[in-house]
């Protein structure tokens, strides 16, 4: 007898999904989903039985089981490593590899000895519901509300959240409302214990979804906007891809909640519960105005007042989405440019007269005169916070300034600061109740960012402020060159839906997801001319055999390829080849998994084409 066999190893995906192994079948029962033990590449691994067949005339190299254990993999992991391995371009044995425990050994088997897999019924999937929140309060309000009102007993739910401090915060507030609930971390002991204890609610971090369920029947999604869902090692899920696909393998309910709701989540959800929210302090300030009445400074007239006023009650937030004093360092002579030498992006200037990489932290002195044509007129260009906090000194001299962003995390005396200036690394350093003012210094910073989600990852900060002004009772002061956009009219008007129509028919026009799908190939090499030409390699075979031969050209866009930022990193040179998916996919996608090479990175829906 032939027994295909999944081995529990990390393989390319070029490689087959199973493999051939003989068994005696007088001497050894095998069954599909059993775990035995093979030899795989002259080691001895652990597999899972996919299929078994009678075969007459076998070939003399085929290897034989070494073990059989009696124990079964349930069928819903097979079922959601096949949909990983097809979206996420790996093989079967790396995405079953990935969802059952880490280190996965003979001692790890016994784990599903008290496993019992349960049959779904197929049935009418339950309505997804979409809460969209204003305050974290309210939040777990709903929340519970759905809980005590669609779960029942002996039905599980699945808790996700964004990352480990959230779930535990999570954990506290429904232990406290004597719920049976677990914290899942992805343990040999977590499995150990859901599988045996059967806890009603398994909540943690991204990982929970592989978790052994017995009786899942709903999924709630915290936070769905949060770019921690994305995972950015093999394989590069989505959660969110994930928890639907559950959702209808177990047909569970599934709630998502948000401050800020993806694009993917209002047009895949159509059942929203919109909070009514009360009226919240924001202020936009056109900088042009403030230009006009002769003020050139970083600082309309209206922060450094309500900065003034609130110093002696509550702390003042200033934010810039940047680091560093200065953004950029040439010559205005030659036009010279201070470049990281292994990263090839810009150097920023910081006060210690250090020019320092935020990709690999390489560090060089500031040049006296440019190293081209030795003239002394160098430049500092741009804001960074560290310039803020500069200027925001000569402002204020006798108050208290701290500044908190990765290059500065072990500030002091933060219970005296009056000001504090940061990045979004500060926004979990910082006490919320204690701000009074809450100040934007470029309300803009999306435009200058080349990527497909600028706009919406400046909408979740936005909507981040505004839900601590409006928890805190804190005013919001949002600077811009232009407040006419859709994003800063939504924040201003306190009306989403002038963002969301706006990004929705620009993602819909320009074929980007939900609309499309988008992948990022992407191939390194410490030869930079070797990279470029490989990428140009794979580019002109995906253009012949999806182009050329199949006739998709109306269904795909294919970039040129360009290099990554930072285009250099640990040493190699990275470009990527971005390929739009508009139609056709069933016949695009194996295109793609089997063209290109082993050797290339394939991520499904980036978080960044960068």
């Amino acid at each position: 007898m032939i027994a295909d066999i999944i081995p529990l190893v990390k393989i390319p995906r070029t490689m087959p999904d199973s493999f051939s192994y003989t068994f005696d079948e007088n001497n050894v029962s095998v069954s599909k989903l059993q775990f035995v033990k093979v030899d795989f590449n002259n080691k001895k691994v652990i597999g899972i039985v996919q299929s078994t067949k009678k075969e007459p005339y076998l070939p003399s190299h085929t290897k034989a089981i070494l073990d059989v254990y009696p124990y079964l993999l349930p069928d819903f992991y097979l079922k959601l490593a096949n949909y990983i391995k097809d979206i996420c371009f790996v093989s079967l044995s790396t995405a079953l590899h990935s969802i059952l425990p880490s280190s996965f050994s003979e001692k790890n088997i016994s784990l599903f000895e008290k496993y019992t897999s349960l049959y779904i019924p197929k049935k009418h999937i339950p309505t997804p519901l979409l809460i969209h929140y204003s305050t974290t309060r309210n939040k777990y309000r709903l929340i519970i509300d759905q809980i005590n009102y669609h779960l029942k007993d002996e039905e599980q739910l699945l808790y996700l959240l964004p990352s480990k401090n959230t779930a535990e915060t999570a954990f506290d507030i429904l232990s406290k409302k004597n719920f049976n609930v677990y914290l899942w971390q992805n343990r040999k002991k977590d499995w150990k214990y859901v599988i045996e204890e059967k806890p009603q609610i398994i909540l943690g971090s991204r990982s929970a979804i592989f978790a052994p369920f017995s009786n899942l029947k709903m999924i709630i999604m915290e936070d769905e906007h949060s770019s921690n869902y994305k995972s950015e090692k093999t394989p590069k899920y989505n959660t969110f891809d994930l928890v639907c696909f559950l959702t209808e393998i177990f047909n569970a309910r599934l709630i998502l909640s948000s401050f800020a709701p993806s694009i993917e989540a209002k047009i895949k959800i159509k059942n929203t519960y919109l909070e009514k929210t009360k009226k919240t302090n924001i202020e936009v300030i056109d900088m042009k105005i403030e230009k006009e009445k002769g003020n050139y400074t970083m600082f309309s007239d209206k922060l450094l007042e309500n900065i003034q006023e609130s110093a002696s009650t509550s702390k003042t937030f200033i934010f810039l989405n940047r680091k560093g004093y200065s953004r950029a360092v040439l010559c205005r002579d030659c036009g010279w440019e201070a470049v990281c030498p292994n990263c090839s992006v810009n150097l920023i200037y910081h006060t210690s007269n250090y020019l320092i990489c935020h990709w690999c932290r390489y560090r060089e002195e500031l040049p006296p005169l440019c190293p081209v044509c030795n003239s002394p007129d160098i430049k500092l260009s741009g804001k960074g916070t560290q310039k803020v906090e500069i200027e925001i000194k000569k402002k204020f001299k006798q108050m208290h300034i701290i500044r908190i962003d990765k290059d500065n995390p072990t500030y002091s005396n933060y219970q005296k600061a009056s000001v504090i200036i940061g990045t979004e690394y500060a926004f979990d350093k910082i006490n919320w109740e204690d701000v009074g003012v809450i100040g934007v210094i470029d309300g803009d910073f999306y435009k200058y960012i080349p990527n497909f989600k600028s706009v919406e990852e400046a909408y979740t900060i936005f909507k981040f402020f505004s839900l601590k002004a409006l928890e805190n009772k804190t005013k919001l002061i949002i600077q811009s060159h232009d407040p006419s956009t859709p994003l800063i009219k939504a924040i201003k008007e306190k009306k989403d839906n002038i963002y969301y129509k706006s990004e929705i028919k620009l993602r819909q026009s320009l074929h980007y997801p939900p609309f499309a799908i988008v992948i990022k190939l992407s191939y390194k090499h410490k030869n930079e001319k070797k990279a470029i030409g490989e990428a140009m390699h794979i580019y002109h075979r995906l253009l012949k055999y999806i182009i050329k031969e199949n006739k998709l050209e109306e269904s795909i866009d294919i970039s040129k390829p360009y290099p990554a930022h930072p285009k250099k990193s640990g040493g190699k040179y990275i470009f990527h080849i971005a390929v739009k998916i508009i139609s056709h996919k069933e016949k695009i996608l194996p295109i793609i998994r089997n063209k290109v090479p082993p050797d290339w990175t394939i991520d499904n829906n980036p978080t960044t084409l960068l």
